[in-house]
């Protein structure tokens, strides 16, 4: 009887050794895995800040281009024209407007010379 009582338990033994081993398997392959997104992770990362920076410079271009052509178009920018027309039909004359613009006054009476020739037709 003694016999029996002791070798009762065993199967149980052995199925909780058989699961402790299945879970450290398990445990295993998920640290694998954990390691692996852990590395694409930074990878892309690493990926990402560098089309940052490229986007960066890219702006950083396009900035520097918009800034020369304003100043090759001579100071007068479409909100600069726009002040510039809305000054003139408020019935101010090409000189005031022209100082109040910051604009040439040869520049503002050719601007409302045109505006006025456009109202005509």
């Amino acid at each position: 009887m003694n016999l029996t009582m002791l070798l009762l338990p065993a199967p149980g033994i052995l199925l909780a050794a058989f699961c402790l081993l299945l879970l450290r398997r398990r445990r295993m392959a998920d640290d694998r895995r954990h390691s692996e997104l852990l590395s694409l992770i930074e990878w892309q990362r690493a990926e990402n800040a560098q089309q940052i920076a490229q986007l960066t410079r890219s702006v950083e271009v396009l900035e520097r281009t918009q800034r020369s052509a304003e100043e090759a178009a001579g100071g007068l920018t479409r909100s600069c024209r726009s002040q510039a027309m809305q000054l003139l039909r408020s019935g101010m004359s090409p000189e005031t407007a022209a100082s109040s613009v910051g604009l040439a006054t040869r520049e503002m009476r050719l601007m409302a010379k045109v505006s006025r020739m456009l109202t005509l037709q």
